[in-house]
Order: C-alpha cells, then structure tokens, then sequence
C-alpha cells in the first residue's frame, strides 16, 4: 500500500474478511468455538494458562466447571499474586484485559472489574515466557502466530509470525502498538518487523535486534496446530496463538476464525 506498487501475495482487508473467510468457515459457529472459557473442553491435550475463574454467560464457574458465586471467584482470584482478566469473546487487539499483581491484588478493584464486564470473561495465570523472547521485549508476552489451512482434509500451515509488544505494552497485538516478524521455515526470525504504521524496522525501541533469533520449539507448536485444526472443520482458516513457556513448552493462548 505504502510503495503503490502491486503485489500478487497481498490481500486488501475487504477481500479477506468479506470473501475468503466467510467462504472458507461458517461463521454461524463463531463466537460459541472461539469462546476462552471452553478451551479446556476443545482443547483438553494441549497445556493453556491456568484458569482461576471463568464467567459463562453470567455464570461464575471455577477451573473444573463447578459453578460457583461471585464472592468465592472473588476470593479465588485475591488468592492469586498475579493474573489476568480478559473478556472471553471478542477481546481482539488485547482490548479490556486487565493485570494485576501486587498492591493491585485487593477486593474492591477486583470486583470493580468483574462488575464492569459483566459476563463471559475468564480469570488467568499470567504466564512466564521462555528467555528468549524475552529479550525481545520482557515487558509483553510475545506470542507465534500461525494461520492454518484446512483444504480436501490435510492442515497446511499458510504463515507463521512473531508478535512482540511495544516498549510499554503488556500486550503484543500490532493494532495495541506491537510488531510482527515473520518466522523463516528454519524457525529464525527475519530481519525486519512491521508495526501498525506499516514501518518495517530491523530493532525493536528496546534495542533488541530481530534477525536471526531462533524461535524456541517452533516445530511443536506446528505440529499441535496440525493436529488441533483436524477438529475445526467448520473453519479452514484458523489464526492461532501459541506461548512458550520458561521451560520450552508451548502454551495456548487462544485462535481465531
């Protein structure tokens, strides 16, 4: 867009969003798939964050699905030195998740925002990532992005990236300030990232250098995401989010259609 120069591999926003998805996945079964509170039912094999508490449709359960009221997840979350709360549906972009940790672990301001999202929203550990993408920015928790392919019953894994916060973010969504950088088929990074003003840079603002650095258990993560997209046939085209944890494992975040 940028360059006004053309290019056979770009793919304007109205095509994709308008023509190939709704195409390609039936969109009817949305927001019940991607909801974050039925991971562990969708996804019982793969390791995920661990869950304090979750909100379904109003309802307050705890991890294994015992429904509980809002004073004990209240106590569930206090109990906790650090986590998250995210919306369960509809949080693209990082938006309305919430850390806490410290000082910030108290009564009031946790029900403050229980109160103001109501429901269908899930209460998470905060994860450690592994050294390595840590020192790309510590700050955020920088997650791989694979987009599958399901096409005439094989997975095909179509793009993989690295999403890395900005210098002050938590978060590592490009829209929230972040950068993308692609990941080579050897699992290296390449050399220039791209953040939400469609600049491509060789550095992140925290100085690290992105070409070359070697993306920890790459392998695995395309390996469950084949494996995983084999249950979701009513989306071909999946988009997933993959941690790796301080000791190499991966971990999931959450896919979307």
């Amino acid at each position: 867009i940028r360059s006004k120069q053309m290019d056979p591999r770009y793919i304007p926003d109205d095509m994709w969003f308008a023509r190939i998805l709704p195409y390609f996945g039936n969109m009817q079964f949305r927001r019940a798939y991607e909801d974050k509170c039925m991971h562990s039912v969708l996804f019982p094999e793969l390791a995920r964050p661990k869950t304090v508490v979750r909100n379904i449709a109003g309802i307050f359960y705890d991890d294994g699905f015992r429904i509980i009221d809002k004073e004990e997840a209240i106590e569930k979350c206090l109990r906790e030195p650090e986590f998250l709360i995210k919306p369960s549906i509809d949080s693209g972009e990082g938006r309305l998740i919430t850390f806490f940790s410290g000082e910030e672990v108290n009564r009031d301001v946790v029900q403050k925002k229980i109160d103001s999202l109501r429901s269908n929203f899930i209460v998470q550990e905060v994860i450690q990532q592994h050294r390595t993408l840590a020192t790309l920015n510590e700050r955020s928790l920088n997650t791989i992005r694979v987009i599958s392919f399901l096409f005439e019953g094989v997975v095909h894994i179509l793009s993989t990236i690295l999403r890395v916060g900005g210098l002050d973010s938590r978060v590592d969504n490009v829209g929230a300030g972040g950068y993308a950088c692609r990941i080579n088929p050897d699992g290296r990074l390449d050399r220039y990232a791209v953040n939400r003003l469609s600049q491509w840079v060789e550095d992140h603002p925290s100085g690290a250098v992105f070409y070359d650095t070697e993306v920890p258990s790459y392998d695995r993560v395309l390996e469950l995401v084949r494996n995983e997209h084999r249950k979701l046939a009513h989306f071909k085209i999946i988009g997933w989010d993959f941690a790796i944890d301080m000791a190499g494992e991966p971990v999931f975040i959450e896919y979307n259609v």
